[in-house]
């Protein structure tokens, strides 16, 4: 199943990278397009990791008080 905020993604992606059509440019364009794919996607992950780890800690914070 496909979440919104991935569909989102993909179309900020697309429109920041648009497809190539000349066949020299895709092979490189293809890696380049893997290598902004993981390093957009990691990012992600990381900010979200620490948004919840913010939150957590903000619960605890509220459960101790």
């Amino acid at each position: 199943m496909i979440v919104a905020s991935q569909i989102r993604d993909r179309k900020i992606l697309a429109h920041l990278f648009p497809q190539r059509h000349d066949r020299q440019a895709t092979s490189t364009r293809h890696a380049d397009d893997i290598l902004i794919w993981v390093a957009f996607l990691t990012c992600r992950s990381t900010v979200k990791f620490a948004m919840q780890a913010r939150i957590a800690d903000a619960k605890n914070v509220n459960v101790l008080r």
